[in-house]
Parts: structure tokens; sequence; C-alpha cells
């Protein structure tokens, strides 16, 4: 049997790395963290059901950033992370969807009527324009039209 010489290069935690000859060296292990759109943790949770243990998992939401960050588990300094981002396109920030401003009917197709370009077609930007001009009067009608069939009718004034 012919000697090897064996040269112990790093002891890292409960590993022991030998090498013999001319190897690579060792790199560090780091963290896998994932980063994508809102759905990505899910998709990350689904594919992984029978590896991940819930009672160590975490997930983090914060509604403010619209942000949400799964940590597989919490006591592994190793585990992996997987974070999901909503991103607001601006050109649908100016409309304040989602906000608590409220808008009339006529307002609403003011603004369809200034931004047609970023519908599908004209034609239908045109359409709910003529859509939401209508609606006021249809609601007004149906409220003057208001029976109870008990007598009463309601008359408003215009």
């Amino acid at each position: 049997m012919s000697e090897v010489n064996v040269t112990i290069e790093k002891i890292e935690g409960n590993e022991l790395v030998i090498r013999e000859g001319h190897a690579l060296a060792v790199l560090p292990k780091d963290v896998l963290k994932v980063t994508g759109t809102i759905g990505v943790p899910f998709a990350y949770i689904e594919k992984r059901k029978a590896t991940i243990n819930p009672e160590n998992a975490v997930v983090e939401v914060d509604y403010e950033k619209r942000h949400i960050k799964f940590l597989q588990d919490q006591y592994d300094s190793l585990s992996p992370i997987v974070a999901g981002f909503i991103v607001l396109d601006p050109d649908l920030q100016k409309w304040e969807i989602g906000t608590t401003k409220t808008r009339s009917s006529k307002d609403l197709a003011l603004m369809i009527k200034s931004n047609r370009l970023m519908f599908e077609s004209i034609e239908l930007a045109t359409r709910l324009v003529t859509i939401f001009e209508d609606l006021k009067v249809k609601v007004e009608r149906e409220i003057q039209d208001k029976d109870d069939h008990r007598g009463n009718i309601q008359k408003t004034q215009a």
C-alpha cells in the first residue's frame, strides 16, 4: 500500500473537508434567495410541500410595502428565503386604484376619455365612456320610478 498525504484544509461547523491533490477551493455555503412576483412564495410552497416543516416555517406579509416573504426554516441559518412583491404600474397609479379615493361616474368617464390609449382598443374605451355617462341617467330614473306597490309612490324633484 502506498502512503497518502492528506491535508485538512478547513473545518466548518460539524463538517470536515479532506482534500487530496489539486482540487478547487471550498466555497462557503450561502443562503438561497428567490425574489419574484407576489405568487412566487405560493408556487415555492406548492412544489415543496413534502419537505417543508410547517412548525418551523415563517410567512411575513407587509401590506404597506406589498411584500410577502417565506422562510422555510427559521432555525436554519442557510434556509431558503423566498420573497414576492407587487410593483404597481406608473400608468395605473395615476388612476389611484385600490385607494380610498372615490369618483363620480362623470369623473370616471372623463378619465377614460382622456386616457383612451391605455385600453385594448379605442372602441372599448368609447363604450365605457358611454356606459358611465348613461349610468347617472339610469339611476335617477329608477329612483323617480320607485314604487313599493302599497300605494306609496316616491316622487323626487330633479
